[in-house]
């Protein structure tokens, strides 16, 4: 099995596997699914990687990124909506 690494990687890259991988974490949603684990682990795993928890909750820690001060003018208020189109 492939690991979670090559799995992101290949999410960042590879277009027509994120749509595959989008479409199946919206059926597994559709199918009762509460949680990212729950949707997440299985998608891989069908896939041919390997994830655990800890590895996922890395990925998504490392998207968290900072908001520029524009950025964060707007959430403030700082800015119209109107403006930030």
């Amino acid at each position: 099995m492939k690991n979670a690494k090559e799995f992101f990687e290949r999410l960042k890259t590879d277009e027509a596997f994120a749509k595959e991988v989008g479409e199946a974490l919206t059926a597994k949603r559709e199918a009762g699914a509460k949680s990212y684990y729950e949707t997440f682990i299985p998608a891989a795993e069908e896939r041919g990687y390997a994830l655990s928890k800890e590895e996922l909750d890395e990925y998504i820690q490392s998207q968290e990124a900072e908001l520029s001060e524009e950025e964060l003018g707007k959430v403030a208020g700082g800015a119209s909506c109107l403006t930030c189109l």
